[in-house]
């Protein structure tokens, strides 16, 4: 037997400002646009309650910021057939997708449960507790999936270029901090939108979050440190040049920790302050053998 699935007018409303939220939240990850992240993040917590929808906005916007992995078809740079290459390259675009999207949908699913279980529709106080501690929930996820494969950019990282003041937080909360100051910002505007029709309430809210917002910034720019430094230091520069196909070979990993010691001892012997090389020269817990 054949059900029919109705979609309501709220519910594709729901769904419409998910995908475009998502949408918004991809172009900036991808395009460094920092000032359309609090509009997308606003999109999400007004369409939050269908945690589908939460899914709809991580996997747009994993999609369409993740979008260079198309590009690394061909895979024959690592050995992979050209046959294989593409079907390859869409199957980790699109599992990347989906993992966003589930976590998305599980952070939306676990604020409509906490939401309908404590009733907070009758304290605005509150609702203020409540998107703190969900804002907190993303920022600690994004600080543990940095620790894995599975994570690329977050969007605390978005502040940057555009809006280095308030990314100047990073140096007391780090980059989950700024994420949570993200999810933060973006709960404010949905909330100038739910309260907009009451002129007295949008007012207070309004300028309560532009003076948050102003000291914030101020707060922010005064924890940079942008001396200009007195002296300088040598650098020395490795071009490891191993092939990604022979990186992992068992020939290469019982010879990079000697190799690495020798080119370590010439900048040494140079006078070099710091050796820089390439992204990924050393494995994950590698340990030097001095």
């Amino acid at each position: 037997m054949i059900k029919k699935i109705r979609i309501t007018q709220d519910l594709f409303s729901q769904y419409a400002k998910a995908f475009l939220g998502g949408l918004l939240s991809g172009l900036c990850l991808f395009e460094g646009v920092s000032t359309l992240m609090p509009v997308s993040i606003a999109l999400l917590w007004s369409s939050s309650k269908n945690p589908f929808s939460g899914f709809i906005w991580g996997g747009v916007a994993v999609l369409y910021s993740h979008k260079w992995l198309l590009a690394l078809h061909p895979l024959s740079w690592i050995g992979i057939n050209s046959y294989l290459s593409l079907p390859i390259s869409i199957f980790v675009w699109l599992f990347c997708g989906l993992f966003g999207g589930l976590l998305v949908f599980f952070w939306s699913w676990l604020f409509h449960r906490a939401t309908e279980f404590l009733d907070c529709d009758k304290s605005f106080f509150f609702k203020i507790l409540l998107a703190l501690f969900f804002s907190i929930i993303w920022g600690l996820s994004e600080v543990f999936l940095s620790q894995g494969p599975l994570f690329w950019i977050g969007i605390g990282g978005s502040l940057l270029p555009e809006n280095i003041w308030l990314a100047g937080w990073a140096r007391v909360f780090g980059a989950g901090g700024l994420a949570v100051i993200q999810i933060l910002i973006g709960w404010w505007i949905w909330q100038l939108f739910i309260v907009f029709p009451r002129r007295n309430q949008f007012q207070k809210l309004f300028l309560y979050g532009c003076i948050l917002l102003l000291l914030g910034h101020i707060l922010g720019r005064n924890l940079i440190d942008d001396r200009i430094p007195t002296k300088s230091i040598n650098v020395a520069l490795w071009q490891s040049n191993i092939p990604i196909r022979e990186k992992y070979s068992r020939e290469q990993l019982i010879s990079l920790p000697s190799r690495i010691k020798s080119v370590l001892l010439k900048a040494k012997e140079s006078e070099a302050f710091v050796l820089v090389a390439p992204e990924g020269t050393l494995l994950s817990n590698t340990s030097l053998l001095e």
